[in-house]
């Protein structure tokens, strides 16, 4: 890894930074960069400019003279193109300059330029900046004489919390500021310059207190929280999945009424496996079981244990009967014929 001195604000070395390898030492790609800064410029174009049409002009609408008979060119309309106060031919419409360029090119073109900057020994750590409670042009250019740097464009990286050393620096027309967030690879090259600070260099994550590194601690916690609400979950839906089978329903019938397979019953009595995939069928299984207990036509068929008449019948249930009742008396009489 390369190496940089920390420098303070009076140019003195304090101590040394490791620069991560995959941003700062790079074989730079110049095809990558150029192409980046293209599509980066193209970018910041407004592309507001329009012209008019001969359509778009006013007036023209009547033939400046009749076709024949004159000796003179046909014309049709005095907005035509050649015609002073005409329409513009293919001139520039409203549009958008905007290219797409993938997220991968665009790291390696910035990776390639400060790479290019940190080889040419053109990449400045500061330890931090302290111009006191109010912003002093002054004091940032005196900064700048100390470090070298004066007289030379230069990128000076500062965190949003740095108010006041922004403060003093934009003044500076050869100083251009930027956050970490807003790092790019054109302002990289059009800088001889970057400085950083110990907070602001790309890719160093520094420790937490007690030397654990950042978001380790957060990630273990999110995911044990993730674990529980899931674990929690899956308790809940084995309760309701159990309740309606155990206590047999709000009407008290007995497991297995309305035609359940058994296998079925014997399965939703006994709980699911704690996993994600479970959920969905345990969920399946509640809905069907209230669904089919909340009917009382249903309810009332399975308690009696009889069923209705067929569809499609015209007859009542009265004459059903009596026709029951008639065949088996009609059954009595000829067995007793055949006995005598």
């Amino acid at each position: 890894m390369t190496s940089v001195k920390v420098r303070s604000q009076t140019g003195e070395d304090v101590g040394v930074v490791q620069l991560p390898r995959e941003l700062f030492e790079v074989e730079p790609n110049v095809p990558v960069m150029h192409q980046v800064v293209t599509a980066q410029l193209a970018a910041r174009r407004r592309g507001t400019h329009s012209t008019r049409t001969r359509a778009e002009r006013r007036g023209g609408g009547a033939k400046p003279w009749r076709q024949k008979g004159l000796g003179r060119a046909r014309q049709g309309s005095t907005r035509a193109p050649q015609w002073r106060k005409g329409g513009v031919v293919h001139g520039p419409k409203p549009r958008s300059y905007r290219q797409r360029t993938p997220k991968k090119m665009i790291r390696l073109a910035l990776a390639s330029a400060l790479s290019d900057r940190a080889r040419s020994d053109r990449v400045v750590v500061v330890d931090r900046w302290d111009f006191g409670d109010s912003p002093s042009t002054k004091a940032a250019r005196r900064a700048l004489r100390d470090l070298g740097l004066e007289g030379h464009k230069t990128l000076i990286v500062l965190r949003g919390e740095d108010l006041v050393a922004g403060m003093s620096f934009r003044n500076l027309p050869e100083v251009r500021l930027l956050e970490p967030s807003e790092l790019n690879t054109y302002d990289v090259l059009w800088a001889e310059y970057v400085v950083f600070t110990r907070d602001t260099v790309p890719g160093v994550h520094l420790p937490k207190r007690g030397g654990e590194a950042a978001g380790d601690g957060e990630t273990d916690a999110g995911e044990d929280a993730t674990h529980t609400v899931i674990e929690d979950r899956t308790e809940t839906l084995r309760s309701e999945a159990d309740q309606p089978t155990a206590a047999g329903g709000p009407s008290g019938e007995q497991p297995g009424a309305h035609g359940s397979d058994p296998q079925e019953s014997a399965s939703s009595s006994t709980p699911p496996v704690v996993k994600k995939r479970v959920v969905k069928k345990v969920v399946k299984k509640v809905v069907k079981k209230r669904s089919a207990s909340a009917d009382p036509a249903q309810l009332s068929a399975a308690e009696s244990g009889t069923t209705g008449p067929a569809q499609g019948s015209d007859s009542p249930p009265g004459a059903q009967a009596a026709g029951s009742s008639g065949e088996g008396d009609a059954g009595e009489g000829s067995g007793e014929e055949v006995s005598s």
